[in-house]
């Protein structure tokens, strides 16, 4: 590792012409001006965002040696792009940016600050979803206990996206495996929870800094494909062998992946993951009880009367989405 550099920004580059120039100006306009590397995984994007990349490099002399650009001969999806990036990483921290959305001028300084005091593991700050026509702040309940961070991290009550989350490099080594390759989908949440367990000192910068755009139709949360639900499982498998290794319990997060792919996959499919969820013992963790006769009546609609337990996640899960922005 360089003695120097603090901060590695790993940045995946795929179909991003339109975006990335917005992104790498925000990242080459940081206050910080030493100790930061910007890490770009080109994974064999189609389009012309490497020259637009290398256009913004040029208008920015002083950052050259700070940019590593790193191409892949196949396409590896996010999952890939982001162990390319980790492994070329030297920084004593890491934070990921999509090369769609953008970040305030001083996003990783003051991150970096708040790091130091206490020398954190972990580093989160709160940010903004940006629409075509509207921008709105989504401030995260995040506390510093970790137990409960935790909790909240397994129970989907904070976004699993890891741009506004700094972590020591060498938590994401500890993880075998970090991200998995493959899964695209739910990548980052494949790795959260089992990052903030790993993470005993927590820190907070109690202000939005990341932009997260949702103007991309080629961005992976932006359409559904039939591999997802695939990889949905894997991510759920990973996290709760890991959190059932370490004695915590990990439903919940099972039960939002089971939702996603449910409301996503026609009625053949549903019914395949429903036995393979039932067969994991996942489904015997739900407390009926809680139902009422709205969520049942629309458990019959949906569901011919069965599993009324999905008609209460859908109810829930819909406030949730909007609240916390879960992916």
């Amino acid at each position: 590792m360089k003695a120097d550099t603090l901060l590695s920004v790993l940045i995946p580059v795929y179909g991003v012409e339109k975006y990335i120039e917005r992104c790498a100006e925000s990242l080459f306009s940081q206050t910080i001006t030493e100790g930061i590397e910007f890490i770009f995984v080109d994974d064999k994007t189609p389009d012309g965002s490497l020259a637009v990349l290398q256009s913004v490099i040029d208008r920015y002399p002083d950052r050259k040696t700070q940019v590593k650009i790193i191409h892949h001969e196949t396409n590896q999806g996010l999952a890939g792009s982001r162990i390319t990036g980790l492994r070329h990483a030297s920084g004593k921290y890491v934070i990921m940016c999509d090369s769609d959305d953008w970040v305030e001028s001083d996003m990783y300084a003051l991150m970096l600050d708040a790091a130091a005091e206490s020398d954190a593991d972990m580093v989160l700050c709160h940010y903004f979803v940006n629409y075509p026509d509207s921008e709105k702040v989504f401030s995260q309940t995040f506390t510093t206990e970790h137990d409960e961070l935790l909790r909240r991290a397994i129970d989907g009550e904070i976004h699993c996206g890891l741009w506004n989350k700094m972590v020591k490099r060498e938590i994401y080594e500890k993880l075998q495996p970090s991200f998995i390759p493959g899964v695209n989908m739910w990548e980052d949440v494949s790795v959260l929870p089992r990052l903030v367990h790993l993470s005993e000192v927590i820190a907070i910068v109690d202000k939005p800094l990341y932009h997260y755009a949702q103007m991309n139709p080629q961005a992976y949360t932006q359409k559904w494909n039939k591999k997802y639900s695939e990889q949905i499982c894997k991510a759920i498998e990973v996290n709760v062998d890991y959190f059932k290794a370490n004695g915590i319990n990990a439903d919940k997060l099972a039960q939002r992946g089971l939702l996603s792919i449910l409301m996503n996959e026609s009625d053949d499919s549903r019914r395949r993951y429903l036995r393979m969820f039932r067969e994991r013992g996942l489904l015997d963790k739900i407390d009926y009880s809680s139902m009422n006769v709205y969520r049942k009546l629309l458990s019959r609609i949906l569901f011919g009367g069965r599993f009324f337990f999905l008609a209460d996640m859908i109810m829930r899960s819909k406030a949730m989405l909007r609240k916390y922005k879960i992916c």
